[in-house]
């Protein structure tokens, strides 16, 4: 099941994967060319129903050789062509080609995106996430709730905003 999963998936069908399954654990050799169909197939297989863990030991092996301070440069700008992530400063650095990410984020779903991007780099062989969630930001005050939540009632089509009045107390409308 995990081949035919494989063979389907337009990232992963090209390279030579081998698997492995005893006891629910599914084990993936082999070499790919980049590190989204490495971890490609490392979802592909989870996916497959009995498989409790992947062990994923594919290798990475670019197909063009890049140096560090290239992939370094198309990480960042990767991260700037990323409409969630472009705002925060991200600082990238790269050994043999893997990638370090360091800085602060306000969420996971930040986190994670920021990750995403540079896994689509083109010789990036694994990517050490070391990205801060700071959830420290700035909440606004009930009268911004209640005028936010007043603005609305007022455009929507389906309510005679009127008829309601909005009061908020400690954050709770």
């Amino acid at each position: 099941a995990i081949e035919d999963a494989l063979l389907t998936n337009t990232r992963v069908k090209s390279f030579n994967v081998v698997t492995a399954v005893a006891n629910g654990v599914a084990t993936l050799t082999g070499t790919v060319d980049n590190l989204e169909a490495k971890k490609t197939a490392e979802e592909e297989a989870q996916d497959v129903l009995g498989i409790r863990r992947v062990k994923n030991l594919l290798r990475v092996r670019p197909a063009v050789e890049r140096t560090d301070v290239e992939i370094a440069n198309n990480v960042r700008d990767a991260l700037r062509r990323d409409p969630y992530v472009d705002r925060y400063e991200i600082a990238v650095s790269v050994y043999n080609g893997k990638v370090y990410l360091t800085g602060d984020v306000d969420s996971w779903y930040m986190k994670n995106q920021a990750e995403n991007a540079a896994i689509g780099v083109l010789g990036v062989v694994d990517v050490q996430n070391n990205l801060d969630v700071n959830y420290d930001y700035a909440g606004k005050t009930d009268q911004e709730i209640k005028e936010d939540i007043d603005s609305q009632l007022y455009w929507s089509p389906f309510v005679d905003s009127d008829d309601i009045t909005v009061v908020v107390n400690s954050g709770v409308a």
